[in-house]
């Protein structure tokens, strides 16, 4: 035999991130005001202000510390990236330059192929 109250169960649910509790609806036609106006319902969340940036005032819990960690790495490895892309960036333009200057082995392998091509051999 079952004993309790008679009724819809009692659903709570929580935000992963923060720990909040979610606020949950008490009547179930207001489920339905959704489908029957979404664009009204996109308008309000379009209204609404942004968030914050995330920074190290605004993560209040350790779950938004650790994601503002991650973040900071991730923008130091960009950097980091960006920095050795410039510098690769630089030693091909150097190389570039150096080619319109052509150092001893340059000229004389350029003589040698000269050679060939005269000779009549396929390069």
């Amino acid at each position: 035999m079952l004993a309790g109250k008679v009724g819809l169960p009692e659903i709570s649910a929580f935000d992963p991130l923060t720990g909040l509790a979610l606020p949950m609806l008490s009547n179930l036609d207001g489920l339905r005001a959704f489908t029957q106006s979404p664009g009204d319902v996109v308008a309000l969340v379009a209204a609404m202000p942004p968030p914050p940036p995330l920074n190290a005032s605004t993560a209040t819990t350790p779950e938004l510390q650790k994601i503002l960690v991650a973040h900071q790495a991730l923008e130091a490895a960009q950097a980091a990236q960006d920095k050795e892309d410039a510098s690769l960036a630089g030693l091909l333009a150097n190389a570039a330059n150096d080619q319109g200057k052509p150092a001893g082995w340059q000229d004389l392998l350029a003589d040698q192929v000269g050679n060939l091509k005269s000779s009549g051999k396929q390069v």
